[in-house]
């Protein structure tokens, strides 16, 4: 079964059975990320192409070279490392799954969106993406956004009374650059937009670890280019779809 969006009534279900702490806590999600989740997932090749880059990452990270989609942070004390995918995207709406073991994040886990000038390794324990203008980040243990080593916004993402929630092991990335937007799905509810205003600007998916040994999966879901116009500003009297996608040929199982 692929990556979905929680809508039946009851709470969405975690990988114990138990009910997810991020139950009710989701908004309602834009229509085309629906849209998105339906689709098989991109065909394989396609997948890697958005994976990890081997070149845009801190020399204490390490990519597989046949299979791009899991970084490594070697053992390195006293400093914080990153590592960024895919091409960059300036257009379209993107979902990644993120895979990174809650006993291998540590104290500074992070995992956001950065331009290709954002700093990828610092001096010291922080949540690296974040740290500058360069990048957008959500700090995993914390629940903390952070964007140029401040907090735009008091509390935490999401807004919870009780304080930070345990971020299960694999959750959703989605990059709306249409939009400008970043935002997470997690344990099947879309936490809504982590950040705004992105528009223009060419993004990467990052992390940035300080745990020695850690292991960062990221897949690659598929993307829907922007919405086209409505049927009736467009010269043509046949229906348009309401965005287009690409081409897809397996089901991916999660």
């Amino acid at each position: 079964m692929g990556p979905r969006l929680f809508k039946a009534q009851g709470p969405p279900p975690t990988g114990s059975g138990e009910r997810s702490p991020f139950w009710g806590l989701g908004v309602s999600p834009p229509s085309r990320l629906g849209l998105l989740l339906d689709l098989p997932p991109a065909p394989h090749e396609e997948r890697l192409r958005h994976s990890w880059d081997p070149a845009q990452s801190s020399p204490n990270m390490t990519v597989g070279a046949e299979d791009r989609r899991t970084a490594r942070r070697c053992p390195a004390s006293s400093s914080s490392d990153c590592v960024r995918a895919g091409p960059g995207y300036r257009e379209g709406l993107h979902v990644w799954e993120v895979v990174w073991p809650s006993g291998q994040r540590g104290s500074h886990a992070a995992v956001g969106v950065g331009t290709a000038r954002a700093r990828l390794q610092a001096p010291g324990y922080s949540a690296l993406v974040g740290s500058d203008s360069e990048s957008w980040g959500w700090e995993l243990g914390r629940n903390q956004l952070y964007h140029g080593s401040k907090v735009p916004a008091p509390g935490t993402y999401p807004p919870s009374p009780g304080g930070p929630l345990p971020v299960p092991p694999s959750f959703l990335l989605i990059l709306d650059a249409d939009q400008g937007s970043l935002s997470f799905l997690v344990d099947g509810e879309y936490l809504g937009a982590a950040f705004t205003g992105l528009r223009g600007r060419t993004l990467y998916p990052m992390v940035s670890s300080v745990w020695g040994d850690s292991s960062i999966t990221l897949t690659y879901i598929n993307s829907v280019d922007r919405e086209p116009p409505p049927t009736s500003l467009t010269c043509s009297s046949s229906p348009h779809p309401t965005s287009g996608a690409l081409s897809s040929q397996s089901r991916l199982t999660l």
